[in-house]
């Protein structure tokens, strides 16, 4: 391909994005004053991976752009991105920024992608935002039968839970870690046989999972096959067999001062 044609091409690309990115907020507006803080938040928090400008980076895709839009184009507009961003966002500490901030970053999204401005200051997604405020999760409804199954499986998971009784703090279940070093007497033992010197060699990791960064050292706690962890702002109970979520709650940060 000659240079001619190539910058034909380009020049192509360039008109056709905004007619696309124009479709995928289609019917929205964004308010400026957000933007402006998104702007600002996504280059405090995302550009590392992301881009400078939502063009892709060393470590994520584009948030902008025909990819971007037609990997969302259907799934809800900015509502579905916000929601998306504030359970998966950072990677290493989902919700940390909280629930303002995601509300703002999306502003910017919706902005690079050609939404129309004009929107007062106000929520991007009022539940969503007043959710992330007070640490319930934001409202969901399944698309598929089979994301409903899994939800209930988790429901059902966390449903079992028994309470944690005294008596039980003083003489816990082989299989539960209730407290730091597991008993009173804080010898960090478990009675359990499954595993001894005749198959300890033989042991593999079985799953893994990101924490939020945090400078704590926490001792992740076990209660009828549920493991609870601490680190950062964020609690999280996994499935002790899988590393599978069932719950989370993050304690949404104070905004930084200035």
């Amino acid at each position: 391909m000659n240079k001619a044609s190539c910058a034909a091409v380009l020049a192509a690309l360039a008109m056709s994005s905004p007619v696309h990115a124009q479709a995928l907020f289609s019917g929205e507006t964004y308010a400026e004053a957000a933007a402006a803080r998104g702007q600002l938040a996504f280059a405090q928090n995302c550009s590392m991976c992301h881009g400078a400008d939502l063009s892709a980076g060393p470590f994520a895709g584009a948030l902008k752009g025909a990819v971007f839009e037609g990997h969302w184009r259907g799934k809800g507009g900015s509502p579905a991105v916000l929601e998306f961003t504030q359970a998966r966002m950072p990677p290493a500490g989902p919700g940390s920024l909280g629930g303002p901030a995601y509300a703002d970053i999306v502003a910017y999204i919706q902005k690079a992608n050609g939404a129309a401005p004009g929107k007062s200051d106000t929520p991007a997604a009022a539940p969503l935002r007043e959710a992330a405020n007070s640490g319930r999760p934001p409202p969901t409804v399944p698309a598929d039968a089979k994301a409903r199954a899994v939800l209930a499986a988790r429901k059902s998971k966390l449903d079992g839970l028994t309470a944690v009784t005294a008596a039980m703090l003083e003489t816990p279940p082989e299989a539960d870690w209730l407290i730091w070093r597991r008993d009173y007497q804080s010898l960090g033992f478990s009675g359990l046989k499954q595993i001894g010197k005749a198959n300890v060699a033989g042991l593999r990791p079985a799953w893994s999972w990101n924490l939020p960064p945090s400078q704590n050292e926490m001792t992740p706690l076990v209660h009828d096959g549920v493991m609870f962890v601490q680190s950062g702002n964020s609690v999280q109970a996994l499935d002790a067999a899988t590393g599978e979520q069932l719950w989370r709650y993050t304690r949404p940060l104070a905004a930084a001062p200035g």
